[in-house]
């Protein structure tokens, strides 16, 4: 899982719709190094977004999300709620910001 530093140096578990390239990155990297860990990696990368896209009801990737560690751990922003940490043992991921802009107008998703 790749995730986000804040300016602590601490590393946050989250993610969002507009990183979602950096499996493609990994996938291109380890083509052109004739690496297949490095592509495995990036496929992984990969259907992890793609999950946060089937996971809601409009199949629309939300804006921002995050994830609560093995441990148990989550530094997504302030603590997942109820309904948040009920998603996230679904999916294995949980909704930070659902508000999907679309040019000028916002769209709010709604999780399964």
């Amino acid at each position: 899982m790749l995730g986000d530093m804040n300016t602590d140096l601490r590393l946050r578990n989250t993610g969002s719709h507009l990183a979602c390239f950096h499996g493609g990155n990994w996938i291109m990297g380890g083509q052109m190094l004739n690496n297949d860990t490095i592509v495995d990696y990036g496929l992984q990368l990969t259907d992890a977004c793609v999950n946060t896209y089937a996971g809601t009801a409009t199949n629309i990737g939300p804006e921002g999300f995050a994830y609560i560690s093995e441990k148990g751990e989550y530094t997504g922003g302030s603590a997942p709620s109820t309904a948040q940490r009920a998603f996230n043992a679904k999916h294995g991921y949980y909704v930070t910001s659902s508000d999907y802009i679309v040019s000028i107008e916002s769209v709010r998703l709604t999780p399964l």
